[in-house]
């Protein structure tokens, strides 16, 4: 091997052994290497001013400890966002499930109380609701039906009574005007088992020792009333229906009525 030594000396090789004197640490360089590798300067003082720095001129230490606090912090910052989002995505949850179990619990209420009794899981428990609602719907449709067809009944009943009763009165007003001395009954077929009578006199009678007597002949009554004419004359109307057994007819029934009437 040959050792490399500069072709034409220069001032360099002079100043590197110049400075080498002043500068010891100019000795790491390695003297071996060409001289053209080495800086060059005029003056030694302009040298001089040149501060070597081996870390790059934006870094230092203070700057590396900073950039590892700010990444640690950064970690950590993360964690925990990372732990309140898992916390509010629990606490949703567990309010979702809250809300679900009052609402199965509110479909559990409208099953009949055997059903509600034996517990049944959700799914068990949205299948009978599922089926039980339209069956009380139809149910509570047909009772409504029935409710409608009985007011309708009902409310002819109370026309045809109210016809006969006024019809009653009248024809009492007139026996009033024939002979206002004499007690009269009237009475007048509704059906085939049902029967209006009216009672005019002077004084007041035992309604209920009467009714009591009439349902001892199978007459029972489904509605009394009375009322007071003008002239002080006192109307009974009675509304009778015969039992099963019991088949009386008008004349029979006046003759009882006034027999009845005359006791009292």
């Amino acid at each position: 091997m040959c050792a490399l030594t500069p072709m034409f000396p220069s001032n360099q090789q002079e100043w590197y052994s110049t400075s080498t004197m002043e500068y010891p640490w100019l000795d790491s360089f390695s003297p071996t290497l060409p001289s053209s590798l080495y800086p060059s300067f005029d003056q030694l003082d302009e040298f001089k001013n040149y501060n070597i720095n081996l870390l790059p001129h934006h870094m230092n230490l203070a700057d590396i400890n900073g950039t590892n606090n700010n990444s640690n912090n950064d970690q950590e910052e993360h964690q925990g966002s990372v732990l309140e989002k898992k916390l509010n995505h629990n606490a949703s949850e567990r309010d979702r499930r809250r809300k679900l179990n009052a609402l199965y619990a509110s479909l559990r209420a409208l099953l009949p109380p055997s059903d509600q009794k034996r517990k049944l899981s959700i799914p068990k428990t949205v299948a009978g609701v599922v089926k039980y609602i339209p069956a009380q719907k139809q149910e509570l449709q047909r009772l409504s039906r029935r409710k409608e067809e009985l007011m309708k009944r009902i409310s002819n009943k109370t026309e045809t009574l109210s016809h006969q009763q006024e019809q009653l009165r009248n024809r009492a007003l007139m026996m009033e005007s024939i002979d206002s001395s004499s007690q009269k009954i009237a009475a007048n077929w509704i059906t085939d088992t049902e029967i209006a009578v009216q009672i005019a006199t002077w004084k007041w009678t035992s309604i209920s020792d009467m009714l009591l007597r009439l349902e001892e002949n199978g007459l029972n009554a489904i509605s009394v009333s009375s009322s007071v004419s003008s002239t002080a004359r006192i109307f009974y109307t009675l509304h009778l229906k015969m039992g099963g057994g019991c088949r009386v007819r008008l004349e029979e029934l006046d003759g009882m009525l006034y027999g009845l009437h005359q006791s009292y």
